[in-house]
């Protein structure tokens, strides 16, 4: 459970002060401790209830289900950062070696056994061992990178289209992969 949801339920009143909104003098370096934050967050907030203008915004909460709906890009992105990674990882393998032009993609993974380095002998067993077992982490990675998109698309089919959404009063947008998303909430007095 969430711990804004479980003050909720006990009927105390929860609030979140967006990151940005808060000023800060940006003329001079300042000292920054624990102490002087919480006093500059408190003046924020206490001109936020007075109703002052623009003295800072808070950000909507998001419940479990908006939470949980995030969950699948954030995913992807990490299973992405971790493709990017393990490419990185046999390019500097195979540059130890001498070998720049060879392109770590999974089509290419049957050429790996023919590889020699600069001098002309094959890799060393470990390594072609080492390559292979990155190869492998790489087919796991694009299999779950699949998953996660058809089941996105599955429920993209499921959502309602974007007039249609638009009728209910939910601004919308279409994100960078291609999903339709609601535009997250920000209370600003």
């Amino acid at each position: 459970m969430q711990p804004y949801a479980w003050l909720q339920e006990r009927a105390v009143e929860a609030h979140v002060i967006h990151p940005s909104s808060a000023a800060v003098s940006r003329e001079h370096r300042r000292a920054k401790t624990d102490r002087l934050d919480t006093e500059l967050l408190m003046r924020a907030f206490l001109g936020w209830l007075r109703g002052e203008k623009r003295h800072c915004s808070m950000a909507v909460i998001p419940t479990v289900d908006e939470e949980d709906a995030r969950r699948p890009n954030r995913e992807r992105d990490s299973l992405v950062r971790e493709r990017t990674r393990i490419v990185n990882r046999i390019k500097s393998i195979l540059a130890r070696f001498g070998i720049r032009t060879f392109k770590p993609s999974l089509r290419n993974a049957n050429q790996l056994e023919a590889l020699s380095t600069a001098e002309g002998t094959l890799l060393p067993e470990t390594t072609r061992a080492e390559l292979r077992r990155n190869f492998a982490r790489m087919q796991l990675l694009r299999d779950q990178i699949r998953e996660i998109e058809h089941e996105r698309l599955r429920r993209l089919a499921a959502v309602p289209t974007a007039p249609a959404a638009e009728q209910r009063g939910m601004p919308w947008f279409v994100s960078s992969h291609g999903s339709l998303a609601w535009a997250s909430r920000r209370q600003t007095c």
